[in-house]
């Protein structure tokens, strides 16, 4: 057999190899799942089982009893805390209403106080005056901006804006200019460019007026804001507003106190604040240490029968967990030696692969491939042992060959032997006869 025989030999045994390992190792992450999912199911019974043992045989749980009486305890205090701070939450919402109201009624007075001053009057006067200044200088420039825009798309117009014609900077050569001159007698640019500075003025003008009165207005403001100010001052508005202010946070914190132990009775109410939580865990942990004997002597001591039923489904989840464990040791095992086997037997493809002649000038007797490769996966096969294998079932058989010099000795010798024009006789010659073995040209019959 040749090369390509002996490796695809020992590919195959590797790939069987592989799917064993492979097909171990899967029946072992099942074995594995179901136990986590055995384990999880377990959990939950033992949790169920510790709710039914607070509810009907809490006093078989000396720790756990001594916890949910300190938990009850704590729920007293958060209610009458929570009665407490609603209380606070009404005399703080109280306060804030009458904190509020007198600084309605200071501000009032300040209103009435300043209402006939100059600075006031002046300035709430002015208010109506600037809306109008606004809308006028909004509206003009509106305008002048879209007369300015049809300037502009003007063909001959626009052209000779951008060339500066009639400007004091406008330069242009002769051809140039005649072209100038007669855009500008299309578009009467003498005219209407005046119509176009005097519309730049308009726009320009009133933007200036706009910002003046502007700025006039500020100082209007200013002095009206500084006027409201001493009134405030004077009347004690300010310190009013920072009473209001304090009440109406001290107002708010109460109801986040409030909201706080509201969300906590809500959770106890729900068995699912950690006070509870702990209790549960306090009572599994002890279920977990009790043998399945301790498990149905508690069941037993009480009337409910929904430990009964509890312990009976723990008891057969119990038995299932210890098989499932077993299993799994065995599997993984198995699974282990498996992928040994499986990396040795590729190891042994390799080194049967680097060992073995390419070349056609070498074939192998037939050998057991396969028992080479899994021998040396289990350990009874050496390396040593597979180049000795090898070795021994090499052949060397070389393909004859052709050259140049054996085709002329082969010439020879047919010559020699009676070829075309030979020595011997049986060619062309010019004095043989029939007898002689050959054709002559002289001959007849």
């Amino acid at each position: 057999m040749n090369h390509r025989k002996i490796t695809d030999s020992a590919q195959k045994t590797v790939r069987k190899l592989k799917e064993e390992y492979l097909a171990l190792n899967e029946e072992q992450k099942n074995t594995e799942t179901r136990l986590s999912e055995t384990k999880i199911q377990l959990g939950k019974l033992f949790s169920r089982l510790a709710v039914v043992n607070i509810e009907s045989n809490l006093g078989a749980f000396e720790e756990a009893e001594r916890s949910m009486k300190e938990r009850q305890r704590n729920l007293v205090q958060m209610k009458n805390r929570l009665a407490s701070v609603e209380e606070r939450i009404k005399e703080a919402l109280e306060k804030s209403s009458l904190k509020n109201v007198a600084l309605e009624e200071i501000g009032a007075q300040v209103e009435h106080a300043i209402v006939s001053s100059t600075e006031i009057t002046v300035w709430r006067k002015a208010l109506a005056d600037n809306e109008l200044a606004r809308n006028s200088y909004e509206e003009i420039g509106k305008e002048a901006e879209h007369k300015l825009t049809e300037f502009r798309n003007n063909k001959y117009f626009g052209y000779l804006l951008e060339a500066g014609y009639g400007s004091s900077d406008y330069r242009a050569g002769p051809i140039k200019k005649v072209a100038h001159r007669l855009a500008a007698m299309a578009c009467d640019f003498p005219r209407n460019v005046k119509s176009y500075e005097l519309l730049i003025a308009l726009q320009k003008a009133s933007a200036e007026r706009y910002s003046n009165f502007s700025t006039y207005m500020a100082s209007l403001e200013s002095a009206a804001q500084k006027t409201t100010q001493k009134m405030r001052e004077k009347l004690g508005y300010y310190e009013v507003e920072d009473e209001a202010i304090q009440a109406e946070k001290t107002l708010n914190a109460l109801k986040a106190q409030a909201s706080s132990i509201l969300s906590e009775l809500k959770s106890a109410s729900n068995n699912n604040d950690s006070a509870y939580k702990s209790v549960i865990k306090n009572i599994e942990t002890n279920l977990l240490n009790m043998t399945p004997g301790e498990l149905t002597a508690l069941a037993e001591s009480t009337e409910c029968a929904k430990d009964d039923a509890l312990i009976l489904q723990i008891g057969t989840l119990i038995e299932d967990v210890e098989v499932l464990k077993k299993n799994y040791v065995n599997q993984k095992e198995q699974s282990d030696k498996a992928k040994r086997v499986y990396e040795l037997a590729h190891d042994a493809e390799k080194r049967i692969a680097r060992a073995v002649r390419t070349s056609s000038d070498y074939s192998y007797r037939d050998f057991d491939v396969g028992a080479l490769v899994t021998g040396y996966a289990l350990g009874t096969i050496t390396n040593n042992d597979i180049t000795r294998t090898l070795d021994r079932a090499e052949r060397y058989d070389p393909l004859p060959s052709y050259s140049s010099s054996s085709s002329s000795s082969s010439s020879s010798s047919s010559s020699d032997s009676g070829g075309f024009g030979g020595s011997s006789g049986g060619g062309f010659t010019s004095s043989s006869s029939i007898g002689g073995g050959g054709f002559s040209t002289s001959d007849s019959f």
